[in-house]
């Protein structure tokens, strides 16, 4: 299977702290994959470097086999590669529906007649399905300041899906939500990676991490420890060593 995401040396330091040291990884296209980690293992910085939000201090990024290092973060969306938040940036004062349409223009040029643009009738019904998909089809008239934590989650999902990702960089799409929820967007996200889009997800949920994922790599103090199946991470020696003792849905964030 082809490699459509891939490192080569990745660091990344804040003055005296090397956040992200030495790093390779390798992730395949249409499959799930987890980044790991205790609390300042370096995760989010990680998905800042390949999503263009900081710049490498050394190493480089590869994306469908072309080397994007030091990109912009507006360049990546119109390449297939889009990324959430671990807090929510939609549209208080849009309707659930328009957050959703306002997705399309991820992969397009922004000026003012976008805001004039009056989305046509395959648009909206695409952007009903992919509302259907999380699970907020009944709120599209809804205004987005309305949502709870969860729905706001699940509806910057559905933005990010209306840009027709090719890989879909989630960070902790589970936070803050019930457990009914977060059944759904599982399966949600196994929807989406069943129609070919690449998942790679932050997320602090293990039970969720090693009940989805097919692969799974683990930082600590910014170097990766370990990567491999969920079974083969529950069973290796430092990730335990590491975790041993600790409240995972503290400790893992």
């Amino acid at each position: 299977m082809a490699i459509q995401l891939s490192t080569v040396g990745l660091t990344k330091n804040f003055g005296a702290l090397c956040a992200v040291k030495d790093l390779d990884l390798e992730i395949q296209s249409g499959k799930l994959v987890a980044l790991i980690g205790p609390n300042g293992a370096g995760k989010t910085t990680v998905f800042n470097l390949i999503s263009g939000f900081l710049k490498p201090d050394r190493g480089r990024i590869h994306f469908k086999g072309k080397d994007i290092t030091g990109f912009k973060p507006h360049q990546l969306p119109k390449m297939g590669l889009i990324r959430t938040f671990q807090l929510t940036n939609n549209f208080p004062n849009f309707t659930v529906m328009d957050n959703v349409l306002l997705g399309r223009h991820h992969r397009t040029a922004f000026t003012p007649r976008t805001i004039f643009y009056r989305p046509p009738t395959h648009e909206k019904q695409e952007a009903m399905g992919v509302l259907h998909l999380v699970g907020l089809d009944t709120l599209a008239d809804e205004m987005a300041t309305n949502l709870a934590s969860g729905q706001q989650k699940r509806l910057q999902l559905a933005v990010a899906l209306m840009a027709h990702p090719e890989l879909l960089m989630l960070d902790e799409p589970l936070s803050g939500m019930t457990p009914e929820e977060i059944n759904f967007l599982l399966q949600s996200i196994k929807n989406v990676v069943g129609k070919g889009v690449t998942v790679f997800l932050i997320e602090h949920n293990m039970k969720a991490v090693m009940r989805i994922c097919e692969h799974i790599i683990v930082l600590d103090f910014g170097a990766k420890i370990a990567e491999g199946t969920p079974e083969y991470i529950q069973q290796h020696p430092q990730v335990i060593e590491i975790y041993l003792g600790i409240d995972e849905e503290k400790h893992y964030a």
